[in-house]
């Protein structure tokens, strides 16, 4: 499994603690309590990956870097494993950038994002025929300081359409922003969702 973790920075922890030591939280806790510190996202090693474009390019990085002196070549797991990473990459960043300005209390909280499947139609598709792209994961709350789970794992899934356009008997689309990043944008909102119902 990949693992990206990114803090989101010491005012999430201070805002709201008024400097006391909070009590540790576990399931049960009362989730207005928490501040969220950190966000973990890994890759299932079960997950649905379906992304070719992402693999072709970790393919033609690598192409790009070999020599005939120092030949790259990825094996067909070394290349999945790079695409994971990059997935979980993408996907921590969204959700960090979709938690900016959430309320925070005195428990401090690392969200765990396991990413359970992740569909990227290919660009080449989506022009011709148009595509739908589905992410699905599973978010779980943790105390910052013991690592014991202060939510039930919850399931957040999100989609995003690429919608074909006729011009001059062509097909095209737009694709700013790009499937993966509105697919990305789409998920960490829906996480965001999730934690405001449950911490309303």
């Amino acid at each position: 499994m990949h693992r990206r973790a990114v803090l989101l920075g010491a005012a999430a922890l201070l805002a709201g603690c008024g400097g006391d030591i909070a009590t540790p939280g576990g399931i049960g806790t009362d989730l207005r309590r928490i501040a969220v510190m950190r966000v973990e996202t890994r890759v299932s090693q079960n997950a649905d990956i379906y992304y070719p474009d992402a693999s072709g390019q970790v393919a033609a990085e690598a192409a790009r870097r070999s020599t005939p002196d120092d030949p790259v070549y990825l094996t067909a797991r070394e290349r999945e494993g790079r695409v994971r990473a990059q997935i979980a990459a993408e996907v921590n960043a969204a959700v960090i950038d979709a938690l900016r300005g959430m309320p925070a209390g005195d428990l401090p909280v690392v969200l765990e994002v396991l990413v359970t499947r992740y569909r990227i139609r290919s660009l080449l598709r989506g022009a011709l025929l148009g595509s739908d792209h589905l992410a699905e994961a599973t978010i779980t709350l943790r105390d910052a300081r013991t690592g014991a789970p202060v939510s039930e794992p919850l399931a957040v899934s999100a989609e995003s359409t690429e919608q074909v356009a006729i011009l001059g008997g062509l097909q095209l689309r737009a694709i700013r922003p790009a499937p993966a990043r509105r697919l990305n944008r789409n998920l960490a909102a829906e996480i965001r969702a999730a934690l405001d119902r449950v911490t309303g």
